[in-house]
């Protein structure tokens, strides 16, 4: 599998033509990661915090009808310190995934992102990194694979397969899968991907055994099966939903699932954030 190598500090220290990405980021020392995943309603947005580096995953939804506003993951950021984000990890181009990154950049500048670069046509993304005035040597597309590198985690990115895009449920397919560990703490999250996606990729994630499972696709009855979770083996699934959402998500077999499984599950529609810390023993539910 090929890799483009980057390296992140203060510049840019190499990079090449390829398919997957590395970077390193070094600023300070604080080894306690924080993995938290925000009460967006009907989307997804997760932030993890380690060594003084803020990533997050998706953006969550930019809402026009709901009572919540943009300005409630804008204030949700701030509640958790984040003054910039380092790096921005689009799974996917929805809109209950990316329709709050405007505003946040607005606030939190965005220093860089990664995406998959099937989604290089996307007429969504073109006009917000447009609206943005975002500049594209600090886009970074994962063909295969990446890896992003602090001084006491590893977040690899996992571009699905190309071969779903422009197929029926493409965007979900081609989501990109992000693993995060630091040898003791854990988690996958795979944004909304269903079993198809699941099935492929399994032999690709062999040492994704992780504490947390994001539930894939809010908790679709399409998405998290069996065979995927005897990989992953979390302790703890999340389901990032909206309440009374009308995709019926977490739907209740992915529930019966998981308990027959013995994980436990947290739900963001009852819980709101979800936060983990990790520990000398793996990533731990911080109510």
């Amino acid at each position: 599998m090929n890799k483009i190598k980057i390296h992140l500090a203060i510049a840019i220290i190499g990079i090449c033509a390829g398919a997957g990405l590395e970077i390193i980021l070094s600023k300070f020392n604080n080894p306690n990661g924080r993995l938290i995943f925000l009460s967006v309603g009907q989307g997804d947005s997760i932030l993890f915090q380690s060594d003084n580096y803020n990533i997050l995953i998706d953006a969550g939804p930019h809402y026009q009808s709901e009572k919540k506003s943009t300005s409630t993951i804008i204030q949700t950021l701030r509640k958790y310190g984040v003054k910039e984000v380092d790096l921005f990890i689009i799974t996917h181009p929805d809109m209950d995934h990316i329709g709050g990154m405007e505003p946040i950049h607005s606030r939190y500048p965005i220093k860089k992102i990664a995406l998959n670069p099937c989604f290089k046509s996307s007429k969504k993304l073109t006009q917000i990194f447009n609206n943005m005035h975002y500049s594209q040597k600090n886009i970074f597309w994962i063909k295969d694979e990446g890896i992003v590198q602090t001084p006491s985690f590893q977040i690899k990115l996992l571009n699905p397969c190309k071969q779903f895009f422009n197929k029926r449920n493409s965007k979900n397919d081609s989501s990109l899968y992000t693993h995060i560990s630091n040898g003791n703490s854990s988690a996958t999250l795979t944004g909304d991907a269903s079993s198809i996606s699941e099935l492929f990729n399994i032999t690709k994630i062999k040492d994704w055994k992780s504490d947390i499972l994001k539930a894939g696709h809010h908790g679709s009855r399409y998405s998290t099966c069996n065979r995927f979770l005897r990989r992953i083996q979390p302790a703890y699934i999340v389901f990032s939903c909206g309440r009374n959402n009308p995709y019926n998500h977490p739907h209740p077999n992915i529930i019966q699932k998981s308990k027959k499984h013995k994980i436990l599950s947290y739900r963001t529609d009852f819980q709101g954030d979800i936060v983990f810390l990790s520990t000398p023993t793996g990533f731990r539910y911080h109510p």
